[in-house]
């Protein structure tokens, strides 16, 4: 494996909400190039454990998603996974019955970026469920946008990745592409992506620091801009080749 550089990981809750009540998640493994981004629904229960097993689980198993069968294993797994973080056995009887009748759903964006090949580009793949949207960057010209093509494709009911083992398979979405040196990719959950769809100047993300991302947040909710919800963004270059 090669690296990639997280440059900046941003997270605020929506407004109104304390930190402890954010339900998105990130996580990154950027000496693997993996990294990872998930959006809790608020409906369900334990939603931010859900969202936070989904991205970490896609870090550290690394899954192509490439053969069909592969997407309900891994999920099934994931499910397990949070049953036991969850200490099912110990929870009120209230609990355990939303868990069983409601779960946790949550949205999902992965990225994997390969080794460099002969030509000097490196190959990337992702994987998405519901609205969490990948932006590829070039010289900070837009190449492409994934899952979604634009803001217009934001709605209130995405798909999801269910934590209930009766709640089916949506199986995800795949992308690839070529990617070279230098290249940046943004991965931000819905509400970040509805105001990302509407930008020019992607490289500004990769250089903000925390207070200017909190700052333009509140600046963006206030004047309209980004609906109140929790945000998340990522931004992830492409460095040069070792050696």
């Amino acid at each position: 494996a090669e690296p990639i550089q997280v440059e900046r990981a941003f997270w605020c809750p929506k407004l109104g909400n304390a930190e402890t009540e954010w339900e998105d998640a990130f996580a990154s493994d950027p000496a693997a190039g993996v990294v990872a981004v998930a959006d809790g629904a608020s409906e369900g229960i334990f939603c931010r454990v859900w969202s936070g097993l989904l991205a970490r689980r896609f870090v550290e198993d690394k899954p192509a998603f490439r053969d069909p069968a592969e997407f309900p294993k891994w999920l099934a797994a994931a499910r397990a996974g949070w049953r036991q973080e969850i200490d099912y056995p110990n929870l009120r009887w209230s609990q355990q019955n939303k868990v069983t009748a409601v779960g946790a759903a949550a949205t999902l964006l992965g990225l994997r970026v390969g080794p460099t090949g002969p030509d000097g580009r490196r190959p990337w793949h992702a994987a998405a469920v519901g609205d969490a949207c990948l932006f590829w960057v070039r010289g900070n010209r837009l190449l492409a946008t994934f899952p979604l093509a634009d803001a217009g494709q934001l709605g209130s009911a995405p798909f999801l990745v269910r934590s209930s083992p009766t709640a089916g398979v949506v199986p995800p979405l795949l992308a690839n592409g070529r990617c070279e040196p230098g290249d940046l990719f943004l991965l931000a959950t819905d509400a970040v992506a509805g105001r990302l769809f509407r930008d020019a100047d992607w490289e500004r993300y990769a250089a903000l620091t925390d207070d200017d991302w909190r700052a333009q947040v509140d600046a963006d909710r206030r004047d309209g801009r980004m609906v109140n919800d929790d945000c998340t963004l990522v931004a992830v270059r492409v460095p040069p080749p070792p050696g």
